[in-house]
């Protein structure tokens, strides 16, 4: 869709090896320092012109701010996890940065999603590492939450029973 270079930055490793298959042309996983550094080597010393967010924390807001180029749209997906954040704005206002937050995708963003899926445009089958019948929701949403047996996204179905496990 017209990137030339897709950088992702994670600390687990299966995530990346997963944006690799993804469309990733760069993966860094480090220190915030060790980020930033990457950053500036792959980019020339340029820095990136988007960068998105996923966490939602003061510190990767941050981090994202400072590895834009000057005049560099940062884009806020991550939903916070405080009321209220140390944001380094000065410096952000100074370099001319653009802030986007997003709740997530609208009803169209959605359809265009769906669409692309459908159709093979987009192969999503990486991302999804497991399945659970909706009966075992509390058990994948654990599974997720701890981050636990290279996890990626969990994909609840609609069957009320899983038809591996005997009924009781």
């Amino acid at each position: 869709m017209g990137v030339s270079r897709l950088i992702a930055v994670d600390l687990l490793p299966e995530r990346l090896e997963v944006s690799n298959r993804m469309g990733a042309t760069h993966t860094i996983r480090g220190s915030a320092a060790e980020v930033a550094t990457a950053i500036e080597t792959i980019t020339d010393g340029r820095r990136a012109d988007l960068v998105a967010e996923a966490i939602g924390k003061a510190d990767t807001l941050n981090l994202a701010a400072k590895l834009l180029r000057r005049d560099g749209t940062l884009l806020a997906f991550g939903l916070p996890h405080k009321y209220n954040y140390d944001f380094a704005f000065h410096e952000f206002f100074w370099n001319e940065g653009r802030l986007i937050c997003s709740l997530g995708p609208t009803l169209d963003d959605f359809r265009v999603a769906v669409d692309l899926i459908a159709n093979g445009v987009i192969d999503v089958e990486p991302l999804v590492t497991h399945t659970f019948p909706f009966s075992r929701a509390q058990e994948a949403f654990t599974l997720f939450a701890d981050r636990a047996d290279g996890v990626i996204k969990v994909v609840l179905t609609a069957e009320l029973y899983d038809r591996h496990q005997p009924l009781a």
